[in-house]
């Protein structure tokens, strides 16, 4: 026969145990927002933007610094996140079903294998051993100091009140699907991926602006008078005379400090090309440039490709920040 209250003490342990295990589950649902912020602030800096990791991807950065800033402090979020998990429960931190921590092993070697700088290998080699649970040190701050000032300098707080609506239903849908045994990254319902969305937009509509040069389509010829002519597509009066041009290939010529010409087709008279001149720079909304053609002048990276201006898609050409990736 059990003494008076037994039952009732048992059930109150078996109650607290559940809660216990029920807060464990929810603590770990809610670290994977992390960790797949984290993952995908790698993908960005490794070059493989809006890859795997994609549906985490809230990035606002649109160069290296802006790119290695937000890895950086995702490695720190992501470990606090581990520790805090590991020194509450008293366990080993356990990675989603869905995405193991062999998988991810796997994406940080195909990173290491992309990146040159030493220095960017390093924090690769940190993020794997973060993964797999060493004691490292995220203090970053000297790192900081090297990049940009301004790579935080973006920070709205109109940004972070539209941001809180549904950064609370996601971490709320955490905590249903945590109850419910759902302890996948990757497999949420609608509500969830609503709210990701949302921040996606969010994130998207206050991104950082990019210097760019908008090109003038048009041909270049040679004149009677042996001088160089470009003459714009949409206006055919207005001709400019174009004095020291450098042929850097089949394709590019260079006024240096004035001018990039980039050849689209060469036609029996003429060069059917963009003008784009140096001197005339834009802010490209957005930040993200869709890259078709990169080269090198006057020990200058560039890219060229299309982005949007006051909403229409225009010819951009933008000057490569030293350490940006060409990839």
């Amino acid at each position: 026969m059990y003494p008076m209250g037994y039952h009732h003490n048992q059930n109150q342990n078996y109650v607290q145990t559940q809660l216990m295990k029920d807060q464990q589950r929810q603590s770990l649902k809610y670290s994977y927002e992390t960790l797949g912020n984290l993952l995908s602030a790698a993908e960005n800096f490794a070059g493989q933007k809006n890859g795997k990791y994609k549906s985490y991807n809230y990035s606002t950065a649109n160069d290296y610094n802006g790119l290695k800033s937000e890895f950086l402090w995702e490695l720190k979020c992501f470990k606090l996140a581990m520790d805090t998990y590991e020194k509450k429960y008293q366990r080993a931190y356990e990675f989603p079903p869905d995405c193991p921590k062999e998988a991810i092993e796997k994406d940080i070697n195909l990173y290491l294998q992309k990146t040159k700088n030493d220095e960017d290998k390093n924090l690769f080699i940190l993020m794997k051993e973060i993964i797999n649970g060493k004691n490292v040190n995220t203090d970053f701050t000297n790192l900081y100091e090297k990049l940009d000032k301004n790579a935080h300098s973006n920070f709205d707080p109109k940004k972070m009140a539209q941001i809180v609506g549904p950064l609370n239903q996601i971490l709320d849908q955490a905590e249903i699907d945590a109850d419910r045994g759902n302890m996948d990254l990757f497999n949420r319902n609608k509500a969830t991926e609503k709210s990701k969305e949302q921040l996606r937009n969010i994130s998207h509509n206050f991104s950082t602006k990019k210097k760019v040069m908008v090109g003038e389509k048009g041909k270049i010829y040679l004149s009677n008078d042996n001088n160089l002519y470009f003459e714009n597509d949409l206006n055919p009066q207005i001709r400019k005379k174009i004095i020291g041009m450098t042929k850097i290939s089949n394709s590019i010529f260079y006024k240096e400090n004035d001018y990039i010409i980039y050849v689209i087709q060469e036609l029996p008279q003429c060069m059917y090309c963009l003008l784009f001149n140096l001197k005339n720079i834009k802010y490209c909304d957005g930040g993200d440039i869709e890259i078709k053609y990169k080269f090198c002048v006057s020990n200058k990276n560039y890219i060229y490709g299309t982005s949007k201006l006051n909403g229409k898609s225009v010819d951009v050409l933008s000057e490569v920040e030293e350490g940006e990736s060409m990839l």
